[in-house]
């Protein structure tokens, strides 16, 4: 009875060692062939093509959809609720103590109208050493009213400016110092697997 206790015992730890090792090979190949994160780096008034580098049909026709910064402000919130008449009611600006307005303008040099495809803006975010800001959608809406909303699609070969807007708080642990965003990187037009990102003043 001890002989076959123990004759299980072992082949249950082969076989748990078995298992272990197929998961940590296994591990160990998803990560060597991981396609690696290229960084690009542009400056305000380059401009920065929307695709992610995936070569894919959307990719081939992101391509073409190109964004430039033409400016950049940093507003408090009374100010911000000022100008564009932004109710503080609202509970998401009740948060927020500062607003960062990055105004772009985005080209669509395809030559042909596809309504069928089109821009998501929330993939474009605010990028922070500590992590990244999404687009204050009502906000938008308030600084941009002629928007159909945070996607759209662009006539081939026109063109819009538009401002985009990121809530700065406490809970997204953003500061602002001196007229600043504290340890701000730039804008993040998209993130893998080539990740391309605008400095910003």
């Amino acid at each position: 009875m001890i002989k076959k206790n123990t004759k299980m015992k072992w082949a249950v730890l082969i076989f748990l060692v078995l298992i272990a090792s197929l998961l940590t090979w296994r591990i160990y190949y998803v990560n060597q062939n991981v396609p690696k994160v290229q960084t690009e780096y542009y400056d305000e008034n380059d401009s920065v093509s929307m695709d992610r580098g995936t070569g894919d049909e959307t990719d081939t026709k992101l391509k073409n959809y190109i964004v430039k910064v033409e400016s950049t402000q940093l507003m408090d919130k009374d100010e911000f609720d000022k100008k564009y008449k932004y109710t503080s009611a609202e509970e998401t600006n009740e948060k927020n103590d500062a607003y960062y307005l990055v105004t772009v303008n985005i080209e669509n040099k395809n030559k042909e109208d596809d309504n069928s495809f089109g821009v998501s803006l929330y993939s474009v975010l605010l990028l922070k050493e500590n992590g990244y800001i999404i687009l204050d959608e009502d906000a938008f809406k308030a600084v941009n009213p002629e928007m159909p909303g945070t996607s759209f699609a662009l006539r081939g070969s026109s063109n819009m400016t538009m401002t985009f807007v990121y809530g700065l708080n406490e809970e997204n642990g953003t500061k602002v110092k001196d007229g600043k965003v504290e340890y701000l990187k730039g804008l993040m037009v998209t993130e893998t697997p080539v990740r391309k990102i605008i400095r910003l003043e």
